[in-house]
């Protein structure tokens, strides 16, 4: 199957695939262990279409992500995910589960909002970031 970057991304079609088998294989294998039931097949389709429907900015913060760190950054940095490696590369495109059943669905978002959010949903997500900002004395 060819599997072509998308613009925003700037990066070539060979580091375009391995990066999107890295994440394929990481993610159906964190997706079983949580009960997930979607193939490597299906999450390379399902990577591929949510990097061509992002458009180059992280959904929570609108921020453009950073898609030449890609070149920058190894494997091994990446699944290690220490903290002053996000913050060296905090726009770097990461890919979370929305959905993990038969027909996975995937987002593209920053490294930054990945490690912030956690596992809220993107609602949650936006209340929380609200609330600190009322606290604050900031208005979104």
């Amino acid at each position: 199957m060819d599997f072509i970057p998308p613009s925003w991304l700037r990066i070539d079609c060979d580091t375009y695939k391995r990066m999107l088998n890295r994440e394929a294989v990481a993610l159906t294998k964190q997706a079983k262990k949580d009960g997930g039931c979607f193939q490597v097949k299906d999450a390379l389709i399902a990577i591929d279409h949510a990097f061509h429907c992002c458009n180059g900015t992280d959904p929570y913060d609108g921020q453009p992500l950073d898609g030449m760190s890609l070149l920058s950054v190894s494997n091994a940095v990446i699944s290690r995910a220490r903290m002053d490696d996000q913050r060296l590369y905090p726009r770097l495109p990461r890919v979370v589960v929305l959905h993990a059943g038969k027909n996975p669905e995937f987002e593209v978002i920053s490294w930054q909002t990945k490690a912030a959010k956690g596992d809220m949903s993107k609602t949650e997500f936006l209340q929380y970031c609200g609330q600190v900002a009322k606290n604050n004395n900031h208005e979104f």
